[in-house]
């Protein structure tokens, strides 16, 4: 990844929460490309951690004091300087120009210096980090530092990051509801693979299987960096397959998702998807040997506490047969 891609991700990110018409077309266009969406996403990511926006702070506030110094050192006296991107005179357009410079550079610099083990020592460590997991089988619900409910369906994981200007969160495979407590200084960003979910105070669902990603958004307003830049509010599904974005049609949802309250409810979905979620509370790997079998349409509302059970109706129900062999469990016509 070059330096010009990173500057121009920095650039863009310092204007994110201004763009609108022809400049918000033209970063959708940008974001298109496959390596400036990796940059913008690794941009993002490196300004949630504390160590960026400290040495950040501190840079910015070094530049614009000498600035008005130089200008005019009486004007300075018993008066506090307040500060925006967006006002656009040299001092702010100078620390503007320098956040880019640090961001990028910042960014080169941890590239360089991952295996650095001196390095790493030297970088503050977070003042909160986590990690939550669901066995096969079983839910767990937890309430993280900033007062954010997370909700894990069985066999998920998260690894969660808290600092007193951030929050970040990594998603590694499973299902989980967040209700993220509102902080408007800290937006809280979950890493999902190759989608990026960025609230500042919601309730949504993330359902992650396989190449597949379902967010499902219950109260509030959701921001998901993928393909392209999605915008999210109550009653809104977004699909990610292979990369790409797709909304689904506004629907009524329920107060929750089934699977809060150990059910599974499907309205023509194909088996291979039933199974995956089946999968998360049956020990024994499932397989679909007949090809035939993978998308068959299965509606229903199955108990997940039964999920072997639930799997035996469904192959009654479509005429297919259920094996157990020792390791595993495989369905056939």
């Amino acid at each position: 990844m070059n330096k010009q891609t990173l500057e121009q991700a920095a650039d863009w990110f310092d204007q994110q929460d201004s763009l609108e018409g022809a400049q918000a077309t033209e970063f959708k266009h940008w974001l298109a490309t496959p390596e400036n969406a990796d940059a913008y996403r690794k941009i993002s990511q490196l300004m949630q951690s504390a160590e960026v926006n400290a040495a950040l702070n501190n840079n910015l506030t070094s530049t614009i004091s000498t600035e008005t110094h130089e200008k005019d050192p009486s004007q300075n006296k018993g008066k506090s300087k307040v500060f925006s991107f967006y006002q656009f005179n040299p001092i702010n357009i100078a620390a503007s120009l320098l956040c880019i410079a640090f961001i990028t550079s910042f960014f080169i610099f941890q590239q360089n210096t991952t295996n650095d083990s001196s390095s790493l020592a030297a970088v503050p460590k977070p003042i909160y980090q986590q990690q939550f997991q669901a066995p096969v089988g079983s839910r767990s619900s937890q309430v993280l530092q900033d007062g954010t409910q997370v909700h894990l369906n069985a066999d998920s994981q998260l690894e969660v990051q808290q600092t007193s200007t951030s929050r970040y969160a990594q998603m590694t495979h499973g299902q989980i509801y967040f209700d993220v407590a509102k902080d408007k200084t800290r937006p809280f960003v979950i890493d999902v693979g190759e989608v990026q979910i960025r609230v500042l105070g919601t309730a949504f669902d993330v359902d992650h299987t396989n190449a597949r990603t379902l967010i499902s958004v219950y109260e509030g307003r959701v921001q998901i960096n993928a393909d392209d830049v999605f915008t999210l509010v109550k009653g809104e599904q977004l699909i990610v397959e292979n990369g790409r974005g797709s909304k689904v049609t506004f629907k009524q949802l329920a107060m929750l998702p089934a699977w809060r309250s150990g059910w599974l409810e499907v309205e023509q979905q194909p088996l291979q998807d039933v199974v995956a979620h089946m999968q998360r509370y049956i020990e024994k790997p499932v397989e679909i040997v007949t090809q035939d079998l993978l998308n068959r349409k299965i509606s229903g509302r199955f108990p997940l506490d039964k999920a072997e059970q639930s799997l035996a109706l469904i192959a009654s129900a479509h005429q297919f047969t259920v094996t157990y062999e020792a390791n595993k469990i495989l369905l056939s016509k």
